[in-house]
C-alpha cells in the first residue's frame, strides 16, 4: 500500500536524523510506536522525535499524542480492515463514533491488546478461509 493514495488516513514517524517513515494507518502507526526495534531495525527507539497521524476530516497532520482516535467504529481503514480514524478535535472524533459508533480515545490508551484485532481482521479471514478448503 501506498499511503499517498489515502491521505486522510496516512501517519509518519520523524527520527532525530531528518528522515521520515510513513505508514498507511494509524494502526500501523501504533503498532510501531509499541515495538521500534522489531520494525526499524538498526533504529533505537531514541531515534524517533515524533509520531504524526492524519486528521480524517481535514487531512492536516496532527501530533499522534495530540489526536483522538475512534476505536470500534465501522469505517474501514485503507486496507478495508477495521482501524482508527483520527482527528485533531475530539468533538470530530465524538461525531463520527455516533455515526460510525466506537468510542473515542487518545493514543496513550491504545495498548497492544486493542490494537490486536485492528487491521488484520480481514487477512485473518483470509487466512482462515484458506485453510477450510
Amino acid at each position: 500500500m501506498f499511503p499517498a493514495r489515502m491521505p486522510r488516513w496516512a501517519a509518519q514517524v520523524l527520527y532525530a536524523d531528518g528522515a521520515a517513515h510513513f505508514f498507511d494507518s494509524p494502526v500501523d502507526l501504533l503498532r510501531f510506536r509499541h515495538n521500534v526495534a522489531h520494525y526499524s531495525a538498526g533504529r533505537p527507539a531514541s531515534d524517533v522525535r515524533s509520531l504524526w497521524v492524519t486528521d480524517l476530516a481535514t487531512a492536516a497532520w496532527v501530533p499522534l499524542d495530540a489526536a483522538w482516535l475512534v476505536q470500534g467504529s465501522d469505517t474501514l481503514g485503507p486496507m478495508r480492515n477495521p482501524d482508527l480514524p483520527a482527528f485533531a478535535d475530539r468533538s470530530r472524533a465524538l461525531a463520527h463514533a455516533r455515526r460510525h459508533g466506537g468510542h473515542v480515545l487518545q493514543a496513550s490508551a491504545m495498548t497492544p491488546a486493542l490494537l490486536a484485532p485492528l487491521g488484520s481482521a480481514r487477512q485473518e479471514a483470509m487466512r482462515r478461509s484458506m485453510h477450510d478448503t
